[in-house]
């Protein structure tokens, strides 16, 4: 069995511009900058002969490029109000639900694990935490409440295969490139 997921990995200058974020709050289990990325989709446990159908499935899956920044942040708690993640967000969510909905529906056919479904909300994990307090949380996210990123282009997305080993790297099985975005048309006025 190989554990899959779907994401857009970060060009390393961004993932730099967020280790300035990775200090400050003593409870938190900081996720390593080379391990930042935006998931589309999480696969689950698959067998290794199914992992070709996924990669042939998703060739066929046409989107445009396109621009994000990094903006914002905060958090992600279990059901008694206690942090769990600390995330950096996003600044433009609609081309990343669209190019979910896109891997969804070219994936409907194929038998994947059961996974739980939550409503898809795009973010980097910068952290989590194991026993993380909100209180411990308000002081930092106010601190940091002017975070963004400069804008760059989202030109691909990668199938990883991930192990729950700690420190075990990701592994790139297939990227997919997106289609440079088409040149808007221009007028040409004419000449007197």
């Amino acid at each position: 069995m190989t554990r899959l997921f779907l994401s857009i990995p970060i060009p390393e200058d961004i993932s730099q511009s967020l280790s300035p974020l990775q200090r400050g709050l003593d409870k938190a289990k900081w996720n390593p900058l080379t391990k930042m990325h935006i998931t589309l989709r999480f696969i689950g446990e698959v067998r290794e002969e199914d992992v070709q159908t996924i990669v042939q499935a998703l060739k066929g899956l046409r989107y445009g490029d396109f621009k994000l920044a990094l903006s914002n942040l905060g958090t992600f708690s279990d059901d008694q109000g206690r942090p769990t993640v600390l995330w950096a967000g996003v600044n433009d969510k609609e081309p990343l639900k669209a190019l979910n909905e896109l891997i969804n529906k070219a994936l409907k056919n194929i038998p994947l694990p059961a996974t739980t479904h939550f409503e898809f909300a795009p973010h980097i994990t910068l952290a989590e935490f194991t026993d993380g307090k909100k209180s411990d949380l308000d002081g930092y996210l106010k601190v940091h409440k002017d975070f963004s990123t400069k804008e760059f282009t989202v030109d691909s997305f990668s199938l990883f295969q991930s192990s729950q080993k700690p420190g075990a790297p990701y592994t790139a099985l297939h990227t997919y490139k997106l289609q440079p975005s088409a040149p808007k048309p221009t007028v040409q006025r004419p000449r007197f």
